[in-house]
């Protein structure tokens, strides 16, 4: 369970954003990777990779493994879950870049400039069916990519073939299962939401009046499943309002995650674990930013990845995870 984002602010700034939800404790943190960075995949191939980046991830399999992250080209991407929909190869194909599915955004954020770039190389690309030793399974992903040009595309590999197909995402939100184009279908459902009050109506002359301000949106779905995050998201993305200096869109697009985060306890597997959102993230494609929230915070983190392009080292980040108060008087 994830949710993921696509903003343009008033002032032309690009921002995509994401829920974590997991079960596994992932125990996800900033990690900055830099240029020249090598690194082994599962199926065997070693890569180099040409780019700095950064994003929320941990170290496992003797590699550091993200689930999101932004480069130095501003070229940014999340996974999300795609349980029962995902497709991948059995065997290694000769000629391509075989990867394990959670590798495919540590190849993408240091190998790619651009969703240009992406689309003269994706065919490149085949995912293995290779499991993550952390959890022991295949793990059955999707992804949003977006850059500085104010484009944004969801990656699926939804067809018998397993291969990633790119496919354009105009309301810029993504979340789990089913495949893009069945959220798109969703959606028609769902034309009468407004952020104005419904107006008023005469039935058998009797005045019909509206309960209040919030009356346009009866209807928007508040559960947790996919497909109603899904919803919730677009709705807020299309009224809310993307104003303001860098700290006031920031806190506006926290906000909307907030909206489509889930709290622990509110959704358990059969084993009774929770599966909670773990955290938060944003980027600025164009300054190159990114902020993290750990869920038992309401402190957000902010890392400038302008300052670290030309360090050589990687370096994990320690983020503040307990809450502060301000006492007034």
């Amino acid at each position: 369970m994830c949710t993921s984002i696509f903003v343009t602010s008033k002032t032309k700034q690009h921002y995509l954003a994401r829920t974590m939800d997991f079960v596994f404790p992932l125990e996800a943190t900033p990690i900055f990777i830099p240029r020249g960075y090598v690194w082994k995949s599962l199926s065997g191939e070693e890569h180099t990779s040409q780019y700095a980046f950064i994003g929320s991830g941990s170290a496992a399999e003797a590699k550091y493994l993200l689930a999101d992250g932004i480069n130095e080209k501003g070229v940014s991407i999340a996974e999300l879950y795609f349980s029962g929909e995902a497709r991948y190869q059995d065997e290694l194909i000769k000629d391509k870049i075989n990867l394990a599915p959670h590798e495919f955004i540590t190849w993408l954020l240091g190998d790619i400039a651009s969703i240009t770039d992406l689309r003269h190389k994706i065919n490149d690309i085949c995912l293995q069916n290779i499991p993550n030793k952390m959890i022991n399974t295949t793990v059955p992903l999707h992804y949003i990519v977006s850059d500085v040009s104010g484009e944004s595309i969801v990656l699926e590999s939804d067809n018998s073939e397993g291969i990633l197909k790119i496919k354009e995402n105009s309301l810029g939100v993504m979340a789990n299962s089913p495949e893009l184009e069945w959220h798109l279908k969703n959606a028609r459902n769902y034309l009468g939401l407004d952020n104005h009050a419904m107006l008023s109506r005469e039935v058998d002359q009797f005045d019909l009046l509206p309960t209040g301000l919030s009356s346009g949106t009866f209807g928007l779905p508040g559960g947790f499943t996919s497909s109603e995050r899904f919803i919730r998201a677009v709705y807020l993305r299309h009224v809310m309002l993307w104003e303001g200096d860098e700290a006031e869109v920031v806190n506006q697009i926290i906000h909307l995650l907030d909206n489509v985060s889930v709290p622990k306890g509110a959704v358990k597997n059969n084993q009774g674990e929770c599966d909670y959102s773990q955290y938060k993230a944003v980027f600025n494609n164009n300054e190159l930013i990114y902020y993290h929230q750990p869920y038992s915070t309401h402190v957000i983190s902010k890392i400038d990845l302008k300052q670290l392009v030309d360090n050589k080292e990687v370096k994990v980040y320690n983020v503040l995870k307990i809450n502060e108060f301000s006492e007034i008087e």
